[in-house]
């Protein structure tokens, strides 16, 4: 093809048809830039086509992860209401005067209210490698991206209640500990002491209905009650709301 534009343009110069090479000198020009246009182009498409990949690779990886994340925060909520809501049945107990509450049955309600350390932990490995490596930009949704750099700040703010119920729960468990109450009958009545601790019976373990009538331990469960309420309603429940939109703008990112 070279060859011929080459022979063409030889022989307009030795006809000296300089009217005829000009246009023909205007047509090598319009096709030398068609040509790099289309290379441009094709480039072009090539960049978009891997950019795309990697984005679809990067929403794979995040929607997994927020999965996992959902499924860790609603095994972290049932966890929650479990605990406030034993600690309620012993709020209750202190508050009727014909509570029948067994040494063993408030014991087991005890271990069960306060034993457990609520502490949500997502999997955030893929989001936080993109942060770190600015790679954000790869994701094409604008607001997919608000939500994820919003991401850290909120889980900050769980981490910060949760600090403000773990406080509490430990108020709940000093008053116990002061010698109103009794953690050995604790341990003895939920079959802690004999089985992960080891220990061989009591002749006296001691007894936790004296917390029933305690101002100090009422006073403290009600409010580790209210913050472990609040903890869900105002912190878990709107994370897992944030959890489904973000979940909702990747699933839309990848059909598109």
């Amino acid at each position: 093809m070279l060859s011929l534009l080459r022979r063409a343009r030889r022989n307009l110069l030795e006809k000296k048809n300089f009217s005829h090479y000009l246009l023909y000198a205007l047509g090598e020009v319009i096709l030398i830039v068609i040509g790099i246009l289309i290379a441009l182009w094709i480039s072009n498409a090539n960049e978009d086509s891997q950019r795309r990949q990697r984005e679809q690779f990067y929403l794979g990886g995040l929607q997994a992860e927020f999965e996992q994340s959902r499924a860790k925060l609603e095994i972290l909520v049932e966890v929650n209401r479990q605990t406030y809501s034993r600690a309620r049945v012993i709020a209750d107990a202190i508050a009727s005067p014909d509570s029948v509450l067994s040494e063993s049955e408030l014991a087991v309600l005890l271990f069960q209210a306060f034993s457990d350390d609520l502490a949500y932990n997502p999997n955030n490995s893929l989001l936080q490698e993109m942060l770190n490596a600015g790679r954000m930009e790869l994701l094409g949704d604008t607001e997919l991206r608000k939500h994820l750099t919003s991401w850290s700040a909120r889980i900050e703010r769980i981490r910060q209640q949760e600090t403000s119920l773990r406080e509490q729960r430990y108020r709940v468990l000093d008053v116990a500990r002061e010698g109103t109450g009794s953690i050995r009958s604790i341990f003895e009545n939920t079959g802690v002491a004999s089985g992960e601790l080891g220990l061989l019976p009591s002749a006296d373990p001691g007894s936790n209905l004296p917390l029933l009538d305690s101002p100090a331990f009422e006073n403290n469960v009600l409010i580790f009650i209210l913050t472990s309420v609040y903890t869900e309603k105002m912190h878990y429940q709107p994370l897992l709301e944030e959890i489904d939109a973000i979940l909702a703008l990747i699933e839309k990112s990848r059909v598109e």
